[in-house]
């Protein structure tokens, strides 16, 4: 009966530091596109980061509509 509980409580925390990563990347690429977002397009032109390229075309079809 022990182990039982033992092997819940192990699958409960891995279920909750899973969470807790995938929170974790979430807020992370919140953060570069803000960073990205704030810089000039002249800039964002010459880097090869796929941020970069994401804002660029995040502009470029603002631009079109």
């Amino acid at each position: 009966m022990a182990l039982t509980g033992a092997a819940y409580l192990l699958a409960y925390l891995l279920a909750a530091g899973e969470r807790e990563a995938r929170t974790v990347r979430s807020q992370a690429r919140r953060h570069d596109r803000e960073r990205y977002a704030g810089m000039p397009t002249s800039k964002l032109a010459g880097m090869k980061v796929p941020e970069a390229g994401t804002e660029r075309y995040r502009r470029a079809v603002s631009t079109l509509m």
